[in-house]
């Protein structure tokens, strides 16, 4: 697992600065190998990833600027804290909200993390079927953005 994730690590920065040259140019490699290390992914992390992708929030913007953005704009759980793990369904709901992406008819009634995951599953943003309450790591973060921004780009 080690040697694989060896293997993955370089092979996923170097596809983000690939295809994220708008989101990268006001971060640095230091911040973005810091997210991509991380097991599990905070709300204020996500929320600073999610709109700096969106250019909502300036990329100098601090993690709590943006999670404060986001939760007073109602795109997180209602129940989420800066410091506690994103799961799933939460970043979904982020992503969605953040892009403008259109969802179901149970989203556009009822726009909760699990409608919303769903609508990404159905699109392929979200590749495969997990658990909507499982924690979100870095890594699982910078695949599902570039993922995400192909998609609204057309590309995907």
């Amino acid at each position: 697992m080690k040697k694989m994730r060896r293997f993955f690590m370089p092979v996923l920065c170097l596809f983000t600065a690939l295809f994220f040259p708008a989101f990268l140019h006001g971060q640095t490699a230091k911040a973005l190998d810091a997210i991509l290390e991380k097991e599990h992914i905070s709300n204020a992390e996500a929320a600073w990833v999610v709109l700096a992708a969106a250019e909502l929030v300036g990329a100098n913007a601090s993690a709590t600027e943006a999670f404060d953005y986001a939760l007073s704009h109602k795109w997180l759980p209602l129940k989420a804290e800066a410091g506690t793990e994103i799961k799933l369904d939460g970043l979904s709901l982020l992503i969605m909200k953040s892009f403008d992406i259109k969802g179901g008819l149970m989203y556009t009634y009822l726009p909760r993390g699990r409608y919303a995951y769903r609508a990404m599953v159905h699109r392929d943003l979200i590749q495969g079927f997990a658990d909507p309450s499982l924690p979100v790591s870095g890594e699982q973060v910078l695949f599902i953005m570039s993922r995400v921004l192909a998609y609204t780009e057309g590309s995907l």
